[in-house]
Formats: structure tokens, sequence, C-alpha cells
């Protein structure tokens, strides 16, 4: 007879971050993880109501960043390039409290009494922690293990006592995974913590000046996102629907297989239909590469 709460999950960033859960981005290094979050967070605070195509939900929270991976400096040049810290150096809001890699914070009780403590003077806060492997790594964690997770599963139980919203970034694997769950550096118990997966990776074309990245989600809610976005010198923009482009990669890297007269049949066919979207029959085929009709078809 007891009754559960059925109220919906709610967004922080519609589709992408769950509000008051735990959110977990997974990706390569250099993709940019941590300058999407931080573009995120100031397109919120200064009242944009959207970002790359998702809305934002309510205000946006109180931060607190634990940034054990990086050194002040760096955190600094990313701060100032989305307007989130002074010229003198000052720290603006809505940051509240920043870790460093020079004042670290690591996953074990001690660390998790002081964030925990920080976390409970402001309401609802979005908590975000880069990265877990440097939170973890000095306390002689191997990410092959399934105690891996454990403090995860600590950060989980601490957060939800101040109902914040968690982002925590982790470093894909070095391998291409077959989904979100695959791509995650080490054990897969790490995946099952988090209510939002959230994975970035770049997308593989033959243009080596592609930089543009596929950004996938997969949660306990809502419909599975699948976006195309890339970063520019003036910030993060959507290309739009991220399945249409793997699709067309994936037609391309079939047509790549194509070796001799089925080449050549597909370039003129790629060719008509560039021109002005002309169908091509076999017998045209034919008369063209002068076969008979038998052997075109």
């Amino acid at each position: 007879g007891d009754r559960l709460d059925l109220t919906p999950i709610p967004w922080s960033w519609e589709g992408l971050i769950m509000q008051a859960r735990m959110n977990l981005l997974v990706a390569q290094p250099k993709v940019g993880k941590t300058a999407l979050l931080l573009e995120m967070i100031a397109k919120w605070h200064t009242g944009d109501s959207e970002f790359l195509g998702a809305n934002f939900i309510g205000k946006c929270p109180p931060v607190v960043i634990v940034g054990t991976d990086q050194s002040e400096a760096d955190w600094g040049s990313m701060l100032a390039a989305v307007n989130l810290v002074s010229k003198d150096g000052t720290i603006c809001k809505p940051i509240e409290r920043i870790w460093t890699a020079a004042d670290p914070l690591h996953f074990n009780d001690r660390g998790l009494d002081a964030l925990g403590a920080e976390l409970e003077n402001h309401e609802s806060p979005l908590l975000i922690v880069d990265s877990y492997h440097s939170c973890v790594g000095p306390l002689g964690q191997e990410d092959s293990g399934s105690t891996y997770a454990n403090p995860l599963a600590a950060l989980l139980i601490v957060a939800a006592k101040a109902r914040a919203t968690t982002c925590v970034i982790h470093h894909a694997n070095k391998g291409v995974g077959s989904n979100i769950v695959s791509s995650s550096r080490g054990t897969t118990a790490l995946t099952a913590v988090p209510s939002q997966l959230i994975h970035m990776s770049f997308l593989q074309t033959e243009n080596k000046r592609d930089k543009r990245i596929t950004l996938k989600t997969q949660g306990r809610s809502g419909t599975p996102m699948n976006l195309l976005i890339e970063r520019t010198d003036a910030g993060w923009v959507s290309h739009g629907d991220g399945e249409i482009a793997e699709e067309a990669q994936r037609l391309q890297g079939v047509a790549n297989e194509l070796a001799g007269r089925q080449a050549d049949f597909y370039d003129y066919i790629d060719m008509r239909w560039t021109l002005g979207e002309f169908a091509v029959s076999s017998a045209e085929l034919g008369q063209h590469f002068n076969l008979t009709r038998s052997v075109v078809t």
C-alpha cells in the first residue's frame, strides 16, 4: 500500500542534463567536455532560454566545481573565455566555489565531507566534477575493478542530500565503443551509477578539418538524443540531428568500399543526382559505359 514518487524527472538542460540527478559526461581528452559545460553555465546565467537547441528549465543555480584535473591557470583561461571571471581574476557568479589541481579535492571521506558541507551552503546547486579519475586516482583505485565505482556511488549520496544536479566528466577508453556504456573508461559498473549518460566524440570523416562532434544521451528517462555540434571561435554551434550525419557517413563508407565497375556506376549516378537529381536507368548506364543491359543489371 505504500506510494512511490511518480513525479516526472525534471530537466536542467532539457533532454541532456537531469535535474537533481547524477549525469556522467564521457569523451576522449580535448573533445571539449569542460568547455561545453562552462558555456552552458554562462549562457544559462546570463538569461539565454536555450543552448544548442535544448531549453534551460528554471534559473541557473549556484555552481560548485571540483576541478582537480586542471591547474588554476587553466581554469582561469577557460572561465575567462566565457566571461565567468573578471579581469582581475575574481570568479564571477554563479560559480560559488572551485577546487583546482593546486588545491585538490579527492573522493575520500575527508574530501566528500568537505564537498558535502559546501553543497549544503547552496540551494539545489549544480556540481561539476572534472574529472572523475583525477578525484579517485590518488586513492589507489584501479579503473578495471568494480570498486572503481564506489567513490562515485558515495558522491551520489552526498549530492543527493543537497539536491544537487551533478555533472561528472569522465574520459572515454581508447577504443571505439559500440555504445555509451562500452565507451566509458574502466569498469562498466561506473556507468550503472548515474541516471543520465552523455557521450561526445568527433564525427569521423575523410576531411581532417571536420571538427564536428556527435553528442548522444542514454538514460533512465526520456528519449535518447543525438546532436551534431561544433566548437568554433565564437562558441558552440548546433548542426542539427546527429543521426543524419552518421547515416551519411555510413553510406559514404559503403561507397568508398566499391571497386571496379560498381565504383564507376556509383560515381556516374552520384554525378547525375548532383546535377539535378536525375534518375539513372540501366539503359542509360549501358549506353554511357557501352555495355549491354544484361551486363549492367
